[in-house]
């Protein structure tokens, strides 16, 4: 079993690859070269030197290796394989995404569960946009990129229904809160997770975040409250405030039928890709001026 280990790595005159780099420098010096500084021993080391890796020897890369970036690439390396969605690699990742220092690497892999389309990813998520309830050597204090992404991963999720229901109510208490999160693009994608939950708690929370300084936020959140009611009102939140007041025992009455301003202009999958072919064309090809 993998477990996380803040420990610093053996010492480079230890590590696996020390010879190969001493002997990069020690022709770099016996060429002359003065320019030493600007060579990526790194890079030569991994393209020219080491095998192929297989995912679960990047796994172990991307645990224990005390270079970040070299961190980082190896957990890519395991969330963009066809094996991300293995128990092993699930189990992996999820302990980078809760346990890395590195707010990058740590990306990498809450995308990397994200689309492997297992439950993990959300436990995973809302641990995450929940860490101020665990301890650091539970859950990692996230930077505000690692808690938009989980906040995508778990609107992702219940967008597509992927959302067991022994963690449903986990997730709408999440989005709920997080929705008031200091980062924009974490609030946009809690706007958008909310549209799954038809009650007026939720309606209310995305009436106010229509007022949101972000026009970003106020959109999404006008436009979640569009699914679940029917109607829109361009993220005038009084607008919405007294639409509230005057339909609060029939809120969903018109809920799964978009108004039309928000409806596209095409039916289906293959009307959307007539549909993008043709303003494709008329960008390529201005109509011409009278």
């Amino acid at each position: 079993m993998l477990t996380w280990s803040r420990t610093p790595f053996r010492r480079a005159s230890r590590h696996p690859f020390a010879r190969a780099v001493a002997a990069l420098v020690a022709v770099g010096f016996l060429t002359g070269c003065e320019n030493l500084g600007k060579i990526d021993l790194n890079a030569a080391v991994q393209n020219l030197i080491q095998p192929d890796r297989t995912p679960q020897q990047y796994l172990l890369v991307a645990v224990s290796d005390t270079d970040p970036d070299i961190r980082r690439d190896a957990i890519a390396e395991v969330a963009e394989s066809d094996q991300r969605d293995k128990d092993w690699a699930i189990k992996g990742m999820s302990t980078v995404a809760l346990l890395e220092t590195d707010t990058h690497a740590r990306c990498v892999a809450i995308r990397g569960l994200g689309a492997s389309g297992r439950p993990e990813a959300v436990d995973v998520a809302l641990k995450i946009l929940n860490a101020k309830s665990y301890a650091a050597s539970e859950v990692w204090p996230p930077e505000p990129l690692c808690r938009a992404d989980a906040a995508k991963v778990l609107a992702d999720a219940v967008d597509r229904g992927a959302v067991r229901e022994e963690q449903s109510r986990d997730a709408r208490a999440t989005l709920l809160q997080s929705l008031q999160d200091e980062d924009p693009e974490v609030r946009v994608f809690c706007a958008k997770g909310l549209r799954r939950f038809a009650d007026a708690e939720v309606v209310d929370a995305l009436i106010a975040a229509t007022g949101d300084s972000v026009f970003a936020v106020a959109y999404e959140a006008d436009y979640s409250l569009a699914v679940l009611t029917g109607h829109t009102f361009d993220c005038r939140r009084h607008a919405w405030e007294a639409w509230r007041a005057a339909n609060g025992d029939r809120l969903f009455a018109d809920g799964g039928k978009m108004p039309p301003k928000l409806q596209p202009p095409y039916s289906g999958a293959w009307g959307k890709i007539a549909y993008d072919t043709k303003k494709v064309f008329q960008t390529i090809i201005p109509a011409a001026k009278d």
